[in-house]
């Protein structure tokens, strides 16, 4: 964990702003298997895959976010992400 009690999702967030893509995934990736409701955890995924070029699986996490919360960001970053993907 990278920061003192902090939570895997921030510390990915943390992870990202870094430049530290892969390794913020490798870190989400158990938490979204414990926590598969988490949409903020799903948001960050999205970031860093859509950052390291997966648009496939960013669709997909982004996808996860719309579902779980939907808020007008989100669909914002979704629509964003198959205009990148071109579709």
């Amino acid at each position: 964990m990278l920061t003192d009690g902090g939570s895997p999702v921030a510390d990915a967030k943390d992870l990202i702003r870094r430049g530290n893509r892969r390794l913020a995934c490798e870190l989400l990736e158990p938490w979204l298997e414990d926590y598969p409701e988490d949409a903020a955890a799903w948001s960050a995924k999205a970031a860093a895959l859509f950052e390291m070029g997966e648009l496939t699986e960013a669709l997909a996490a982004s996808e996860r976010v719309v579902q779980l919360r939907g808020t007008a960001r989100d669909w914002c970053n979704y629509g964003t992400l198959l205009r990148k993907a071109g579709r």
